[in-house]
């Protein structure tokens, strides 16, 4: 097991609603962080479609609802180049569509390629508006050891949830 782990942490004011001006900005920050050799590279809740919601629009109408797109899907897919080429982990905020549901997710791709997602738990606010609760607690088993991962609201009210990945050696 490594020691030490490279992190590159992402803050950026991601265009409301421009998926595709977003997941530009996101590949450029994968492509810098991969060059000085970050092992981890982290983004915000929603980056790739912003965070904010038009409460005039109807569920369907929702820009999140609109954007949504599968994990793995076209967006995780090009990011998931990005992740093999450098090496590196690489974790975004999307919405994400299963059936007929939508969800604010964790899209998380290994230095593998491999594509999967978390969902939020605990949807906040006027979230609950566009997205749907998740389900479970995911772990990524990384060369540095357990990973927990969590979104925004899950982290820092509900301890249980940290608690629960420590306990299960995160």
């Amino acid at each position: 097991m490594k020691d030490k782990i490279k992190i590159a942490a992402v803050n950026f004011a991601s265009v409301w609603g421009c998926k595709e001006e977003n997941l530009k900005r996101i590949c450029s920050f994968c492509i810098k962080a991969g060059m000085q050799n970050a092992d981890l590279i982290l983004f915000p809740e929603t980056a790739l479609t912003g965070y904010d919601n038009d409460k005039t629009a109807s569920k369907t109408d929702k820009m999140h609802v609109k954007l949504a797109e599968t994990i793995p899907g076209e967006s995780t897919l090009k990011i998931a180049e990005l992740a093999q080429k450098y090496s590196m982990y690489i974790v975004f905020g999307m919405p994400e569509k299963e059936h007929n549901k939508i969800y604010n997710s964790a899209a998380i791709i290994s230095p593998d390629g491999k594509i999967t997602s978390y969902r939020k738990l605990h949807p906040a606010f006027d979230e609950k508006e566009w997205s749907e609760k998740g389900g479970k607690p995911v772990i990524i088993e990384s060369e540095w050891g357990k990973i927990g991962v969590t979104i925004c609201y899950d982290t820092y009210c509900f301890p249980e949830l940290i608690r629960y990945y420590r306990a299960q050696g995160a």
